[in-house]
């Protein structure tokens, strides 16, 4: 696992307030981005031997719809986002105060 629970959740909040209709292959792409910007995931370089095709961590994958799972729990998202899109992968902030409270309770 390379990712924590309190940088998961701080991302994903962040990433809602820019954009609040999302889904959880999005979300997912934004935290392989970001390991493998850390030499995590993807094509790994170390020293003078390269590595392709390393998967994001199982358990780094369940963290983050984890993450997207309190926040339906806790009324911050809903599942759907448009009348095309209305059920899981894909979802939408329900609650802008509550986002808004999150945020600044982890700042």
């Amino acid at each position: 696992m390379h990712l924590k629970k309190e940088e998961v959740c701080k991302d994903i909040l962040n990433i809602l307030k820019k954009q609040p209709s999302n889904s959880v292959d999005s979300i997912q792409g934004h935290f392989f981005n970001e390991l493998q910007e850390r030499n995590l995931v993807g094509t790994v370089k170390n020293g003078t031997t390269t590595t392709y095709g390393i998967p994001m961590p199982q358990s780094d994958i369940m963290l983050i719809n984890e993450v997207i799972y309190d926040l339906i729990v806790e009324r911050v998202i809903t599942p759907g986002r448009d009348s095309y899109n209305k059920g899981m992968p894909y979802f939408s902030v329900t609650n802008n105060e509550k986002l808004e409270e999150m945020i600044k309770s982890l700042q």
